[in-house]
């Protein structure tokens, strides 16, 4: 599963690594400041950066920067109270009512540089582990979206997809987020690729994790969620965690 990742640059610093996107003509951290810092804990129902790409008459627009709250609200949805589910299984995500519309319609992706994942421990305890690339350098993750309207208020959230762990990863947990590679993510964000024609799961799968990646120990300061600062992320020994 994918229960907290990190995004540890600014929003401006996201545009540099991923040169193709639209850029607004205002920056896209201006209306929501508060927002806009590195984020070493990012927990669900939190607002952060997604790209998403539309067709609108026809025309495929540029994949563009959005902020969307991690937990995905159906459009279908009685109320912003309704379960807000944060994973999605890639196996069985064009079989649940609450992710078929957005698998086939509403495909983004999730910029990241490291996601953490807990290991039992001795006496039950949870042991924090954060698998990131060893340059330390952004990736992106398969999600999914949608966008519910109520009378007052409008949501957009997303999940993110996950598989079976893979490699090292399995020692872990057996489940691990969907790493997009940079070759296959045009055709994940592409709204007018059917899945029913040309699903893009296969590819997905084959690619597996992609070379690069590493897990190391990080302390128990990252298992309250209020604790979003550089400190979640340091690497720990065995000995410095005390156990």
């Amino acid at each position: 599963m994918c229960g907290r990742y990190t995004l540890t640059v600014d929003p401006e610093e996201i545009f540099d690594a991923f040169d193709w996107l639209e850029r607004p003509e205002e920056a896209f951290f201006a209306a929501e400041p508060e927002w806009c810092r590195p984020r070493y804990n990012v927990a669900p129902s939190q607002p952060v950066p997604v790209i998403g790409q539309r067709a609108k008459e026809g025309e495929l627009r540029p994949p563009a920067l959005a902020w969307f709250r991690w937990g995905l609200l159906p459009f279908w949805a009685e109320s912003a109270k309704a379960r807000k589910p944060i994973n999605a299984r890639i196996e069985t995500v064009h079989a649940r009512n609450t992710f078929r519309g957005p698998f086939e319609r509403r495909r983004c992706l999730v910029p990241a540089d490291g996601w953490f994942e807990w290991r039992k421990g001795e006496g039950g305890t949870k042991v924090p582990h954060l698998v990131r690339r060893a340059d330390r350098g952004l990736f992106t993750l398969a999600g999914i979206w949608d966008r519910w309207k109520g009378e007052e208020e409008v949501c957009f959230g997303f999940a993110i997809l996950t598989r079976d762990a893979v490699g090292p990863l399995e020692a872990l947990h057996p489940r691990m987020p969907v790493v997009v590679p940079p070759e296959l993510r045009a055709r994940w964000l592409d709204p007018t690729v059917d899945p029913a024609a040309d699903d893009p799961r296969p590819a997905l799968l084959a690619a597996g994790l992609p070379e690069g990646f590493e897990i190391v120990r990080v302390s128990t300061h990252v298992n309250d969620v209020r604790h979003d600062d550089p400190s979640a992320i340091e690497e720990v020994t065995i000995a410095e965690a005390g156990d």
